[in-house]
């Protein structure tokens, strides 16, 4: 029985546990919004161990449809509640469907805290010292295309990578040095800072972090943040991990009221893109001169595709940080070392 298995079985035995009650009035069900809340607050809880989010939205829109399908217009007719819709709700009159609804939910949870444990959670923590040499090897392994392309053994990234972070995280604490675990175990990690640089002054990585050092990067005084770096490991993207390392640091954002916060993305489709144009137009994609290559970057940075009847990025990248509201302002040449962005970023 996998873990998925596991969990509709907890929640099966709790519900056929609890004693039953008696039916519903409209008076009762008057209460969709809070049903709503109370339900996606249990199902994050409990049901995200699974990384199984979708399951955890159709149950919700499932107890909306059941309220909705239950509802009458003579508010004095009984209504008996699906058990699938059981949650919990505030105090009615009866008080029957309440107590039940209470009683499965502490059922599930108490079972499935007992069968996945604590560690299978997904969170967000300061990074600590003892996380380091883990952080590197997540950098490694994160953008492992990309140090492949460099000149140096792996060992000796490894161990100016370790020095560089220790650095890092000595200057802005844990704070702004913050890590996605997945069941214990690191599997991406956010690094950003208060600086007094703004967007308009970005020439490339290496000069606004000096080279990853942030010697002249952190200020704390300094009233923009600089996001210098985020690593995700696949299994930490498949589950939006770099969703919630972006909501934990928005909020320190917001919360310190700085006025903004920059970063540079890559352009990943950019190469790919610009080959097929070359093949299309009869070019040599090798014999591309710098200009060119400029032109056609500031092409692709502009373009757009149809999706959902909006228009949006082309670059998958790009299309997913201005589906949160960010600005792309530029496109920079040489931004940093990145083969399939032919070393141009945003």
């Amino acid at each position: 029985m996998d873990r998925s298995e596991q969990i509709q079985e907890i929640f099966s035995q709790a519900t056929s546990q609890s004693p039953e009650f008696s039916p519903a009035t409209t008076e009762d069900l008057d209460i969709e919004e809070h049903v709503i809340d109370t339900t996606e607050s249990v199902i994050n809880d409990e049901l995200a161990r699974d990384n199984n989010i979708e399951r955890a939205r159709k149950l919700v829109e499932r107890a909306r449809s059941s309220i909705i399908n239950n509802s009458s217009n003579d508010e004095t007719e009984p209504i008996q509640l699906k058990p699938s819709s059981v949650i919990e709700q505030p105090e009615s009159k009866s008080g029957n469907f309440t107590k039940r609804a209470r009683d499965i939910l502490i059922r599930t949870k108490t079972a499935l805290k007992d069968v996945f444990p604590p560690s299978s959670y997904v969170k967000t923590r300061p990074a600590t010292p003892e996380d380091i040499d883990e952080l590197v090897d997540v950098d490694i392994e994160a953008f492992s295309s990309v140090y492949q392309d460099y000149d140096i053994s792996l060992d000796e990234w490894r161990s100016g990578l370790i020095q560089k972070f220790h650095g890092r995280l000595s200057k802005v604490s844990g704070e702004w040095m913050r890590v996605f675990e997945k069941e214990g175990k690191i599997a991406g990690f956010i690094t950003s800072c208060p600086t007094s640089k703004t967007p308009e002054d970005f020439v490339n990585w290496e000069d606004t972090t000096d080279n990853g050092t942030l010697d002249s990067t952190f200020d704390q005084d300094g009233e923009n943040v600089y996001v210098v770096s985020l690593s995700m490991l696949a299994e930490g993207s498949s589950i939006k991990g770099q969703n919630m390392l972006f909501g934990d640091q928005i909020g320190k954002f917001i919360s310190e009221q700085y006025k903004r916060a920059f970063f540079e993305s890559r352009m990943p489709g950019f190469r790919r893109w610009l080959m097929s144009e070359c093949r299309t137009e009869g070019l040599n994609f090798d014999a591309l001169s710098s200009e060119e290559k400029d032109s056609y970057a500031e092409k692709y940075f502009n373009l757009t595709t149809e999706i959902d009847g909006k228009q949006v990025p082309k670059d998958r990248l790009l299309r997913m940080y201005d589906s949160v509201g960010c600005k792309l302002i530029k496109v920079v040449p040489d931004a940093y070392q990145d083969k399939p962005s032919l070393n141009y970023g945003v």
